[in-house]
């Protein structure tokens, strides 16, 4: 006997796919091409830059002293020159100082019970400014008016200690520490470049007297 014969069902009616639009997916893909080649380009830009050099400052500080006892422990003022009370960099330039003063064991207090005046002159080649001069009376003739230095100009920061007690008995001043630096080769701002060359001052603190010592500073880069 034979197997009944398996009906065939008819194929169920299925929806058609819609067509996809052609113009939408040519815009896509031409949008891709134009993204892509542009995203690599800056990708390997990032990666292949090498890092930006950072920017050498170098210091040369020349070093005049006599000083007849050690500085440790030695009570010491920082004296403003006319026109730096007021001048917004000299409070930033003066913290610099004191905290490297305060590092090599000196101690800070007012003029009248201090051993030492410390002043603090900077300035870049060219600007128009010269460091003003001390007075016997501890006070300063007025430096003359200021013009624009070139980025790559010299700058000039000078450290000076002054005997306070020896100034007054004798009517004028006594300095008995001049440290004085030059920096070059840096095309930063003045007001990141002085607080540089203040810390390499006081890398070798009290220096002998006759002593030139240079350093290399980096700055960050720009």
């Amino acid at each position: 006997m034979r197997p009944p014969a398996l009906a065939l069902l008819p194929p169920r009616n299925r929806a058609p796919a819609p067509p996809r639009p052609r113009g939408a997916s040519a815009s896509l893909i031409a949008a891709r091409a134009r993204i892509l080649p542009a995203a690599l380009a800056c990708l390997l830009a990032a990666c292949g830059a090498p890092p930006p050099a950072p920017d050498q400052l170098t210091v040369r500080t020349s070093v005049t002293q006599a000083l007849a006892a050690p500085l440790q422990s030695a009570t010491f003022t920082l004296t403003p020159l006319r026109g730096q009370e007021s001048a917004a960099d000299y409070a930033g330039y003066a913290a610099v100082l004191r905290a490297q003063l305060l590092k090599r064991g000196m101690v800070e207090t007012d003029l009248r019970h201090a051993r030492y005046g410390v002043l603090l002159r900077y300035r870049a080649d060219g600007d128009g400014s010269l460091p003003p001069l001390l007075a016997a009376n501890m006070t300063v003739q007025p430096p003359p008016a200021a013009s624009a230095a070139p980025a790559d100009a010299a700058r000039r920061v000078t450290v000076e200690l002054i005997d306070v007690a020896g100034t007054i008995s004798s009517g004028h001043a006594i300095k008995v520490y001049e440290a004085h630096a030059v920096g070059v080769g840096s095309r930063a701002a003045t007001q990141a470049v002085v607080p540089a060359m203040l810390q390499s001052m006081f890398a070798t603190f009290p220096a002998p007297n006759g002593a030139t010592l240079t350093q290399t500073v980096e700055l960050p880069a720009r």
